[in-house]
């Protein structure tokens, strides 16, 4: 039997005694879980502790007196035995999962408008472009007719090309 990467050589009630003759205490309810028949690495181990904990302290997490569930947490943590170095994961998994929840919860409500915000603003985009292109093609047109560079068939923006710098002088105040 091991706990994580320690071979056990006995366990006395919640006294376990290892392999290399160590000794430590752990609880009843931290027993019943990291006890394992397979040698854990480190990763492994984390991951059966976790596994644990996580489903109690989810049940936790609607409640709203944030100070009752914190001591609520501690008192689990406290059963499991936790080491302080596990701690920073079970934050890390509590923190990961509301961002999960709170994401899932924007697909559900609201990506679905802004989905549909989308496709209106390219519409509007679409919109302005053509009205922008046919503005700047008439004026194009108009002043190629003015300055005498208009032609039929030929690209209005070839229009402004042709323009004259002697024709735009008599605009020009310096």
């Amino acid at each position: 039997m091991f706990i994580g990467s320690q071979a056990i050589e006995r366990i006395d009630w919640t006294t376990v005694y290892f392999a290399s003759g160590a000794s430590k205490e752990y609880t009843d309810k931290a027993l019943s879980y990291i006890v394992t028949e397979e040698l854990k690495d480190p990763t492994e181990y984390r991951q059966l502790v976790l596994t644990n904990i996580l489903p109690e302290i989810k049940l936790l997490l609607d409640w709203s007196d944030t100070v009752e569930i914190v001591s609520k947490i501690m008192l689990i943590l406290e059963q499991h035995d936790v080491t302080n170095s596990e701690i920073q994961s079970i934050i890390t998994h509590i923190t990961s999962d509301l961002i999960e929840w709170h994401n899932n919860f924007l697909k559900e409500k609201v990506w679905k408008e802004m989905d549909e915000f989308k496709i209106v603003m390219e519409k509007y985009k679409e919109i302005t472009q053509v009205l922008s292109e046919s503005y700047e093609q008439g004026l194009f047109i108009a002043l190629g007719k003015a300055f005498g560079t208009y032609e039929e068939w030929v690209s209005p923006s070839n229009y402004l090309d042709n323009i004259r710098v002697s024709d735009l002088a008599r605009y020009i105040k310096l």
